[in-house]
């Protein structure tokens, strides 16, 4: 282990305990109770007392516990270790930002609550093969999803596996909502009406 050096004085006779730290954390207007053992460094040579980024990283991760959200290693053990990806091809298959992905491993920012879940729903296997499915080409090459081609517009019928729903019977449903149906044709067959 590599002696650490005090920030006040530059020595190396610095001794390490392991401290409990009690605090409050607001965030979106809720306060999280965080309970936190943090490692704090004491310098014998000059009194200082400080936390190393060691020490921020435990109670970056106790904060994260606290508000119910992956930790930054978490999140990295997620896209590298299980799912073998780079964060460029992460971003193409989950939609979150490379920028945002990076910041979040880091520790620089906790994820929101929505994307929290969506790399929780990204440990599943399922999942991710169904991400998979709706951005691949031909030849298997990892694409943004839903670019549906242009088709004739006319009445939109959508198939399931058992039911068929005919959307011109349904008043609330415009023509201004046909790219929304057909982004959804991932769960069902479209086709024009007769």
């Amino acid at each position: 282990m590599k002696a650490i050096t005090c920030p006040a004085c530059r020595e190396n006779t610095v001794s390490t305990s392991i401290e409990k730290d009690d605090f409050v954390f607001r965030s979106g207007g809720v306060d999280y109770p965080v309970s936190a053992e943090i490692p704090v460094h004491v310098c014998s040579s000059c009194g200082e007392s400080f936390i190393s980024e060691i020490g921020e990283t435990a109670r970056h991760a106790a904060i994260c516990r606290a508000m119910q959200r992956l930790t930054p290693q978490e999140i990295y053990e997620l896209r590298h270790e299980r799912l073998a990806l780079s964060r460029k091809s992460f971003a193409a298959l989950s939609g979150i930002g490379e920028a945002s992905l990076a910041r979040w491993e880091s520790g620089e920012l906790i994820q929101s609550e929505s994307n929290d879940n969506l790399l929780r729903l990204l440990m599943s296997d399922n999942n991710v093969q169904v991400l998979r499915e709706l951005r691949r080409t031909g030849n298997d090459e990892l694409v943004p999803a839903f670019h549906p081609s242009p088709i004739n517009r006319g009445p939109i019928v959508v198939t399931s596996q058992s039911r068929t729903l005919d959307f011109t019977r349904y008043s609330a449903i415009k023509e201004t909502d046909h790219d929304r149906v057909i982004t959804a044709r991932g769960h069902f067959r479209l086709r024009l009406a007769s």
